[in-house]
């Protein structure tokens, strides 16, 4: 590779490390998305700050291989941050790679605790799946495959496994709408909100805990699936992917399971977008997964 690259590369790396010891959440956001933009694939287009909805946070970017046309699927990637954090525009390597791939790629920003509790990021998120059946995938029957890392696998297996976040929006019913497919890293599928000091507050408005747990509404009729998790993850035990695996292998979904060695919370994403970190093979296991979902 060329000494521009690492270049690039080295100055990626310290301006993240600066943000994180930076005060100002405003500035520490500004300086990761940068970083984001410095480290991303250049061969795709992207349309920032599309309105899903009318709110502030109600917004969308869309990525898309800048030469040739896009393969049927389209992807909705939900980044995490607790339900309390995060910004489309910090994941914009996330989205460069998947497009590269040659897919649509769509990153919504969703509403956020204490602004709102559950389920309104969720509604939120929905909305913007909405807006990616309407916009993009309802004339030619498009399917789209639900990606979330940490609280946004939790928000995208939620809508994968309970239909009544979409459903809303299905008047006419046409089975094309629901999810090919969900892939999922790092995701709470199954532990329970309510007893977490740190997450209690954000899910206080449910009465019956199961509502908050993905895994809780696995069925019949879930889309197949591919989970991933780290082995050296602190942030979200790992029982929760085997939790659900083996859900929706007693209800005969497909899915495919993925516990990674050496892998953090974190380095699970860079693995996806970060060119001197990929192995596992995480991209072509998801390249492989999208396009049966065309079939």
């Amino acid at each position: 590779m060329s000494v521009k690259f690492f270049f690039f590369l080295f100055l990626a790396i310290l301006i993240t490390f600066i943000a994180i010891v930076m005060i100002s959440p405003t500035a520490k956001t500004k300086a990761m998305s940068l970083a984001s933009q410095l480290i991303a694939k250049k061969n795709i287009s992207v349309k920032n700050n599309i309105s899903y909805g009318p709110l502030n946070r109600q917004s969308l970017d869309h990525y898309r291989p800048k030469t040739g046309s896009t393969q049927k699927p389209i992807l909705i990637f939900y980044y995490g941050g607790g339900w309390n954090s995060g910004e489309k525009s910090i994941y914009h390597f996330i989205g460069a790679e998947l497009a590269s791939k040659g897919f649509d790629v769509i990153i919504p920003d969703y509403r956020l605790f204490p602004e709102v509790k559950f389920p309104k990021f969720i509604n939120d998120a929905a909305l913007a799946y909405n807006w990616v059946w309407q916009n993009l995938a309802k004339k030619d029957e498009r399917p789209i495959i639900l990606i979330g890392h940490s609280a946004g696998a939790h928000i995208a297996a939620l809508m994968a496994y309970d239909q009544s976040y979409l459903n809303k929006f299905n008047s006419a019913a046409n089975p094309k709408f629901k999810p090919a497919g969900f892939i999922g890293f790092a995701g709470p599928y199954a532990f329970n909100p309510v007893t977490w000091p740190t997450t209690k507050d954000i899910f206080s408005t449910i009465e019956n805990e199961d509502l908050a747990r993905p895994v809780a509404f696995v069925n019949s009729k879930s889309p197949a699936s591919l989970l991933f998790h780290g082995e050296e993850d602190t942030v979200v035990k790992k029982w929760n992917m085997e939790t659900l695996t083996k859900a929706l292998k007693d209800n005969k979904i497909k899915v495919e399971a993925n516990l990674l060695p050496g892998i953090s919370h974190i380095d699970i994403m860079l693995n996806i977008g970060l060119p001197l970190k990929q192995q596992n093979n995480i991209l072509e296991k998801m390249v492989e997964f999208i396009k049966k979902a065309e079939k």
